[in-house]
C-alpha cells in the first residue's frame, strides 16, 4: 500500500509538436491524480526526433500512434487534426529517406 502519493514512480509522456504530449505509461495514475484535485504529476518528458535514426524512436513513434487511433476522432477540432496529420506526414516522409 502507498501511504504518500510522492512514492510513486513518474508518468512517461512523449513531447510531440507545440507542447502536445502523449501518455505513454501511467494513465491510471494520471486519472488517479486528477480525480483527487492535483493539477500537477511528476514525469519524464521523451523528445520524440521525428527523424533520427535511433530505433528507440520508431518504439516510441508506434506508442503515439497506437495511443492517436484509441482517440474519437469527432471529438478532435480541426485545427488538432491538421496538426496531428502534418505531424504523421513529416515521420513517414522522414521514414522513407532513411
Amino acid at each position: 500500500m502507498i501511504k504518500n502519493i510522492n512514492e510513486l514512480p513518474p508518468i512517461k509522456v512523449i513531447k510531440l509538436y507545440n507542447n502536445k504530449y502523449f501518455i505513454i505509461d501511467g494513465h491510471n495514475r494520471y486519472i488517479a491524480f486528477s480525480y483527487i484535485g492535483h493539477e500537477k504529476i511528476k514525469a519524464e518528458i521523451i523528445e520524440l526526433e521525428i527523424c533520427s535514426k535511433d530505433v528507440r524512436q520508431d518504439k516510441y513513434m508506434k506508442m503515439v500512434l497506437r495511443e492517436l487511433f484509441r482517440k474519437d476522432f469527432k471529438n478532435i477540432q480541426k485545427n488538432e487534426l491538421v496538426k496531428i496529420v502534418n505531424f504523421l506526414k513529416e515521420y513517414i516522409l522522414c521514414r522513407v529517406k532513411l
